[in-house]
């Protein structure tokens, strides 16, 4: 059972993702406590079973009722990595007002604003960023990441084989 103090901490750890900001206002002494201090007792509080398992039902929950989940994020990801910039433009090629765009673009836009000579300016997300997590998730980079890592074990085999050459040489000088 949590105390008062470790309720209002997972609380807070959960809503701000900060341990230190967490513990100063859960633990009002340690305001005057020096960073390292209360870093430190943060980072052990963090440590107990049921401080874990309650951070993780808050989060889990929170994850619920905001409608977060990996399929969501990956349709997000999706929708940001392929947007098509003729999905907001008109036949005329001018950007169109929001309420003529589908529900695939918002994801894509990161700021909208109109001009006071009415010319609409838009920002969009970026492209590779999410094209990039995607990447990453569909493991499309492991294979280049075995690649470095089968040559850099060809140069530690080749440098342990040289090694065991010279210690070999050496020996039977």
């Amino acid at each position: 059972m949590l105390t008062a103090k470790q309720e209002k901490f997972c609380q807070l750890y959960v809503k701000y993702g900060d341990q230190n900001r967490a513990y100063r206002e859960a633990y009002p002494k340690a305001q005057a406590w020096q960073a390292n201090s209360v870093t430190t007792e943060s980072a052990k509080i963090l440590t107990k079973p049921h401080i874990i398992s309650r951070v993780t039902e808050l989060r889990e929950r929170a994850a619920v009722v905001n409608d977060i989940s990996p399929a969501r994020t990956i349709r997000e990801l999706a929708r940001i990595a392929f947007f098509d910039i003729r999905k907001i433009l008109g036949s005329d090629g001018q950007i169109l007002p929001p309420d003529k765009w589908d529900k695939d673009v918002a994801p894509a836009i990161q700021s909208y604003r109109v001009n006071a000579d009415g010319s609409r300016i838009v920002q969009l997300a970026p492209k590779l960023a999410a094209l990039d997590a995607l990447a990453k998730h569909l493991g499309l980079f492991e294979k280049d990441n075995r690649q470095k890592g089968e040559s850099a074990m060809s140069v530690a085999e080749a440098i342990a084989a040289a090694q065991r050459e010279a210690e070999r040489r050496d020996r039977d000088a």
